[in-house]
C-alpha cells in the first residue's frame, strides 16, 4: 500500500488539518468500434466497394471482399478521436483460399489516409492485423480497410476479415480515496497522536485551531 500525505501550509511551525489517503487506479479499456459479422452483415459499417459475402470460416461468419482497388471493403461510422489518446486497432485477416502469394492489409483513416497496422497476410491461415493510432488533435474521421494491389493494379483478389476491434484506455475517473488518518486540531488537542517533542500549543489561525510547535 502506498499512502500519500496531504497537509495544509506549514508556516512558522504551524500545521493545519492533516489527512493521509490511499488512491486506487481504475484499470481497463473502452471499446470504440467492434464488429464480428456473426449476423451475416457489416452492421453500421458502410459498403466501400468490391463484392461482399459472409461465408463461414472455421465455424464463424466473416466478411469476404473481392476487390480491384486498394480502398474497397467496408468503412466505419465517423468517430471523434481525442488528441493524445492511443487507440489500439486489431482484426483477423487472410486471403481467400487458393490465392497465391501475399498481400498487405491495414486500417486507414479517412480523411487523413493514415495507415494503421499494415500487415502481410496470405491464404494459409489467420493473421492478426494490429496497430495503434494517436492523433495530435481532436479529429473526426472514418476508418476503412485498405489492401495492397496485385502486380497488375486492377487485378481482382479476395480477402477475409473478422473480429474488428478498436479500443482506447478507459476514461480516468477521479481516484477513489479511502481516509486512513484525519486530524484537524479543532478541539485544541492532537487527538491520539503522541507528542514527539517540542513545545505545543493550539492557536487560532485564520479562524481555525491549528497545531503550533516550537
Amino acid at each position: 500500500m502506498v499512502a500519500t500525505a496531504a497537509a495544509g501550509a506549514l508556516v512558522a511551525g504551524v500545521v493545519t488539518p492533516l489527512v493521509i489517503t490511499q488512491a486506487t487506479a481504475a484499470p481497463g479499456a473502452e471499446t470504440v468500434l467492434s464488429l464480428d459479422f456473426d449476423d451475416g452483415t457489416s452492421g453500421d459499417w458502410a459498403n466501400n466497394g468490391g463484392t461482399h459475402s459472409y461465408p463461414s470460416v472455421d465455424g464463424n461468419r466473416a466478411l469476404q471482399v473481392v476487390r480491384t482497388a486498394d480502398y474497397q471493403g467496408i468503412k466505419s461510422p465517423s468517430v471523434t478521436w481525442e488528441a493524445g489518446v492511443e487507440y489500439t486497432f486489431s482484426m483477423r485477416a487472410r486471403l481467400v483460399e487458393g490465392t497465391e502469394g501475399t498481400r498487405d492489409l491495414r486500417f486507414v483513416t479517412d480523411p487523413g489516409y493514415t495507415w494503421i497496422g499494415n500487415t502481410t497476410v496470405d491464404a494459409t491461415g489467420w493473421t492478426t492485423v494490429t496497430g495503434t493510432y494517436t492523433p495530435e488533435a481532436d479529429t473526426a474521421s472514418q476508418i476503412f480497410i485498405g489492401s495492397a494491389n496485385s502486380a497488375v493494379a486492377t487485378e481482382a483478389y479476395g480477402y477475409v476479415v473478422d473480429d474488428i476491434l478498436v479500443t482506447r484506455p478507459a476514461a480516468q475517473e477521479p481516484p477513489a480515496v479511502t481516509e486512513v488518518l484525519s486530524l484537524d486540531f479543532d478541539d485544541g488537542t492532537s487527538g491520539d497522536w503522541a507528542n514527539n517533542g517540542g513545545t505545543h500549543s493550539y492557536p487560532s489561525v485564520d479562524g481555525n485551531r491549528a497545531l503550533q510547535v516550537v
